[in-house]
C-alpha cells in the first residue's frame, strides 16, 4: 500500500537567532526551535524543542538544567491511522505516550498536502489550537528487517521504537512518574524532575548492518545529547515479529522487541 505520510520528517522553522557553542570535545547549535515527525508501521513519534537550549555545563546534567531543559522540550507517541482525501491525506494520531502525561489519551488531527519530500502539515491538537508546519521528509519507509514500529518492556517501563529507510526515534515512559501537578495546573520543579527520571526520548539517524546499528540522535530531551553518537547495538537474532539487541559490554542478555506494526 502507497502510505506516502511514512517516514522521518523535519519541521522546517523560520530562521531564528542561532549560536553555535562548545559542548564536551566538540561543538552544538543552539537553536530557536527544532522538531522531528516520525512515522512507521501506523505509530507515531513527534520531538519538539520549543525554545533555545543550551547543553549542560557538566556531565551528567545538574537538577536545574534537567528541569529547564525538559520545560522546553516535547514528546508525544502513539498510534497514527490515514485516509486520501483528494490530492491531501487526512491523519488521526492518538497518543499513548508523552513527555508530560497528562497528553495520553488525546487525540490530534492532521492534514498533509506532500509534495514530493516536501510537506504543509495543519495539525490540529486535542486543545483545539491549531498550526500549520513546513516538513521536509529526510527518509522514507524503510525495507530493512528492523523497518517499522516496535516495542519493548512492560506498561510499567515502556519503550516505542519506530525505524524509516535512515532514521529512528525511540520514547520510553515509565508509569511511577506524576500523573498531574499536586496543585495548581503547572508541575513544580520537584515534579519536573521526577518527569525526567522516568521519561526519554531521542531521534535521528541510523545505520543498519546484518550484525549491529549504530544511532546518531539529532534532537533529545537532553540538550547537547546531539554530539554523540549512542553505543553501537550488536542485534543477537531477528524474526518476523521479534528482535533481540545487546549494547556493551554484550555480556547480559539483550533486550527483546516486539513488533507492534
Amino acid at each position: 500500500m502507497n502510505s506516502p505520510w511514512e517516514g522521518f520528517w523535519q519541521v522546517l522553522y523560520q530562521p531564528g537567532d542561532e549560536s553555535i557553542v562548545r559542548f564536551r570535545d566538540t561543538t552544538t547549535a543552539v537553536r530557536p526551535a527544532l522538531g522531528f515527525s516520525v512515522y512507521a508501521g501506523g505509530h507515531f513519534i513527534e520531538l519538539r524543542a520549543t525554545a533555545a537550549r543550551r547543553p549542560p555545563e557538566g556531565w551528567p546534567p545538574t537538577r536545574v538544567e534537567a528541569v529547564e531543559m525538559l520545560r522546553a522540550f516535547r514528546a508525544l507517541a502513539g498510534r497514527s491511522s490515514w485516509r486520501e482525501e483528494g490530492d491531501r491525506w487526512e491523519g488521526t494520531n492518538t497518543t499513548t505516550m508523552a513527555s508530560d502525561p497528562r497528553l495520553e489519551g488525546g487525540v490530534a488531527s492532521c492534514v498533509l498536502e506532500i509534495v514530493g519530500d516536501h510537506a504543509s502539515c495543519q495539525r490540529t491538537m486535542p486543545d483545539g489550537t491549531s498550526g500549520i508546519e513546513a516538513w521536509r521528509r529526510l527518509s522514507g519507509a524503510g525495507s530493512s528487517p528492523l523497518a517499522g514500529a516496535w516495542e519493548s518492556g512492560d506498561p510499567d517501563d515502556l519503550w516505542m521504537y519506530l525505524v524509516t529507510a535512515g532514521h529512528f526515534g525511540v520514547i520510553r515512559t515509565s508509569s511511577d512518574r506524576p500523573r498531574s501537578p499536586a496543585s495548581g495546573e503547572t508541575f513544580t520543579d520537584d515534579e519536573i524532575y521526577a518527569l525526567w527520571g522516568g521519561f526519554g526520548a531521542n531521534a535521528g539517524a541510523r545505520l543498519e548492518t546484518d550484525a549491529s546499528f549504530d544511532h546518531w540522535p539529532f534532537l533529545g530531551q537532553v540538550a547537547g545529547y546531539e554530539v554523540r553518537k549512542h553505543e553501537t547495538f550488536r542485534i543477537e537474532g531477528v524474526e518476523t515479529d521479534r528482535f533481540v539487541a545487546n549494547l556493551p559490554p554484550y555480556e547480559d542478555p539483550g533486550d527483546g522487541w516486539r513488533r507492534i506494526g
